[in-house]
């Protein structure tokens, strides 16, 4: 096989992959403009993305032709899948209290207040706008975001390393997969610079509650994703 020509086809498959419809783009999204991601978090996000879904089906085609045969392939997958998905609701689930907090905080100790509100009106008004400070993504959230949504293997991508497994060329299977993954992060990441440039243009509407409203809904998306994720997955299980 001629790999001046393999590699580039697929990287550019691999590319081409992660433009299809999939979780992995909305939940990479929706967690961007929830925790007002930068450039950076996009790319990282991408890049650990693209690496677990690397090892995930090296992982899953080397078990699925080896020793283990008491589980199938796509059984595996699923239960790879309902993982994915649990995590990904518990990860919903926490940014979602993360800006519903603030509002409940802010909202009891007002009402906690409200007869020595003329009293103490100007600490009140400080103590407010300090609850509703946005915090940032951090390293562990992009990490575990990237993580999941790699978890699950791609098909295509599969097929390729099991091809070469069966040829006997295992060294040319990790380089055609690691060449399809790196296709993928470049595709991921730049739709995740997107994401984020796009979320820094509506900052200027902060001021009605637009951000804030924005933030929600995806923290929902998240969660609602993480539920179909985690359904579909439970189906098959039961059939």
């Amino acid at each position: 096989m001629d790999l001046i020509l393999s590699i580039p086809a697929a990287i550019g498959l691999g590319a081409l992959h992660s433009l299809e419809p999939g979780h992995g783009k909305g939940v990479i999204s929706a967690y961007l403009i929830a925790t007002r991601g930068k450039t950076r978090d996009a790319v990282l996000l991408g890049l650990v993305s693209s690496i677990t879904h690397t090892f995930s089906i090296v992982i899953l085609s080397v078990a699925a032709t080896s020793a283990i045969k008491l589980l199938a392939p796509d059984s595996l997958t699923r239960w790879l899948e309902l993982l994915s998905g649990v995590l990904i609701t518990i990860i919903g689930a926490r940014i979602l209290y993360r800006h519903v907090r603030p509002r409940m905080v802010s909202i009891g100790k007002l009402s906690a207040n409200h007869d020595a509100i003329h009293e103490h009106h100007h600490h009140e008004h400080h103590h407010h706008h300090h609850h509703h400070q946005e915090k940032p993504s951090s390293l562990a959230g992009i990490v575990t975001v990237g993580l999941l949504t790699g978890l699950i293997p791609c098909p295509s991508a599969m097929a390729i390393f099991l091809a070469s497994l069966t040829a006997d060329q295992i060294s040319l299977g990790l380089v055609l997969v690691s060449a399809f993954s790196l296709g993928s992060a470049v595709t991921m990441s730049m739709i995740g610079i997107l994401i984020v440039h796009a979320g820094k243009t509506v900052k200027m509407m902060d001021r009605i509650g637009f951000v804030r409203s924005l933030n929600l809904l995806s923290s929902l998306l998240i969660l609602g994703l993480g539920v179909a994720v985690t359904f579909q997955a439970l189906l098959p299980l039961h059939a």
